[in-house]
């Protein structure tokens, strides 16, 4: 499956680091759709439709889909006509730490998450790729732009909320997070997580 994202033929572009809260805070914002039109209602939130994901699990490896208002305009269109990728944001999450944006021909980031200085922090590279090398000018002010927005969207709003989310739980001893089932993925991604944990434990 990864293989069909076609990443051994893309070239890299650019990297970027970002500090953030810990890993697995960090990890719920690429396992999930429901928070694009809240979180980032005037970024990612103008192309992604919220709330709406469909998702398939190999293991504790998941691939999710969201659609993109695009798709949204062509409900009334023959199914013939109807768009794939275009029309779609996906995303493979290779557990427990790694998350693919994009492949199939596009531009891609692939998101990789390591722990930070603390128990309470992470710190995410951003790998940017390209199908097809950058031979102008044009083409590369446009991706400098996109490499721009993605790493601001993810340092000052996903992150800044992962990380008043830390805040919050280092005000208080212990607590739990209910997950809706709207949050599908997350669910699957914290049971691994337990499940492995639990098992490390007995050995």
């Amino acid at each position: 499956m990864l293989d069909s994202l076609g990443l051994a033929e893309m070239h890299f572009y650019a990297e970027r680091e970002i500090p953030g809260p810990n890993w697995k805070l960090a990890y719920d914002g690429y396992v999930d759709g429901y928070h694009l039109d809240k979180l980032h209602r005037q970024t990612l939130g103008t192309r992604y439709i919220g709330n709406v994901i469909a998702a398939d699990a190999f293991g504790p490896h998941q691939r999710l889909a969201f659609p993109t208002r695009a798709l949204d305009e062509r409900k009334g269109e023959s199914e013939g006509r109807r768009g794939g990728w275009p029309d779609l944001g996906v995303v493979h999450t290779v557990f427990p730490h790694v998350s693919v944006a994009g492949g199939g021909g596009v531009p891609t980031m692939v998101s990789q998450l390591f722990p930070g200085p603390a128990p309470d922090r992470s710190r995410t590279v951003q790998t940017h790729l390209v199908p097809n090398p950058i031979e102008t000018q044009e083409e590369r002010g446009a991706m400098d732009r996109t490499v721009d927005f993605l790493e601001k969207v993810v340092r000052d709003e996903d992150y800044k909320m992962g990380l008043g989310i830390q805040a919050a739980l280092a005000s208080q001893a212990g607590g739990d997070f209910l997950f809706g089932r709207n949050e599908p993925c997350n669910q699957r991604f914290h049971r691994w997580v337990e499940q492995l944990l639990r098992e490390a434990e007995r050995r």
